[in-house]
């Protein structure tokens, strides 16, 4: 395999992973089957209360480990949310390692959000790739409330106690690890899902535009292989680095030019002096 078919292939690993990390949180939407998670699902709080009542069980889990606490928070459903806090732990993790918050920040409710705040979830818990509830975060009012409670806008996406293995694999073999290994901060997660206004919340509160995750890739290498214009012009606008290259060599240009669907991003690129 050539250098630049190898490096190709990288790219798209990269947009791979950022689609796994995003489907974490709500991968438990297709599979629901104790009764409590369809309360939760569909915000039926005097149906959750009766469930409780006979005995159903609240610490039931769908196929992906989450309780039903996990997936009220994600739809936003504040009422059984807090008919299912009266019970349960507010730190419980799913089989991918994420709590409730984190499942609160990928909805997008500030209100349940602070409700399980309120209640001693913390902003800065790790899911098994290193994330945090605000590299989730996919409403601006989200992110500004997990900044105020203590996230850290330049948080690496690196897990405290990150498997030997892992590390070893890393060094040895970097391009294995590209769809599931941790490195990141929220502004990577924002810019590669296109969230434009959680990315201007967090350049508004000091992110670094230009900050390199373990693979030297920026926040715009992320949005450029993502496709996002909008996320692309705003992160120039704030003065990204057009020609950064990672630890391969590859510029943004490149990124968008090895995804298909990126040929606007990649014009706008060239537009504003990126070189290949």
């Amino acid at each position: 395999m050539g250098e630049r078919s190898l490096r190709r292939r990288r790219l798209v690993w990269r947009v791979a992973g950022a689609v796994i990390i995003g489907a974490v949180a709500v991968a438990s939407v297709g599979i629901a089957r104790h009764p409590l998670h369809w309360a939760a699902r569909w915000g039926l709080t005097g149906v959750a209360s009766r469930l409780l009542a006979e005995g159903y069980s609240i610490t039931a889990r769908d196929a992906d480990g989450a309780t039903p606490l996990h997936v009220a928070s994600r739809e936003g459903h504040l009422e059984v949310a807090t008919v299912l806090l009266a019970d349960w732990a507010i730190e419980e993790r799913d089989k991918h390692g994420a709590t409730p918050l984190h499942y609160a920040a990928w909805g997008g409710s500030r209100e349940t959000a602070e409700l399980l705040v309120s209640r001693g979830a913390s902003p800065r818990s790790r899911d098994t790739l290193g994330r945090t509830p605000l590299h989730y975060a996919r409403s601006a009012a989200v992110a500004e409330l997990l900044f105020s409670k203590g996230a850290q806008v330049d948080d690496d996406g690196i897990p405290e106690n990150e498997p030997a293995f892992m590390k070893d694999l890393l060094k040895e073999q970097p391009q294995a690890l590209l769809v599931s290994a941790p490195g990141g901060t929220p502004l990577d997660s924002a810019a590669g899902r296109g969230d434009v206004e959680v990315m201007k919340f967090l350049l508004d509160h000091g992110a670094s535009v230009d900050s390199k995750n373990r693979w030297g890739i920026t926040p715009l290498h992320e949005a450029a292989a993502g496709g996002h214009l909008g996320a692309v012009e705003l992160l120039v606008e704030r003065g990204a680095d057009v020609n950064a290259k990672d630890r391969d060599g590859d510029t943004p240009l490149v990124a968008a030019q090895a995804i298909s669907h990126s040929k606007r991003v990649a014009r706008f690129l060239r537009e504003h002096g990126a070189k290949p």
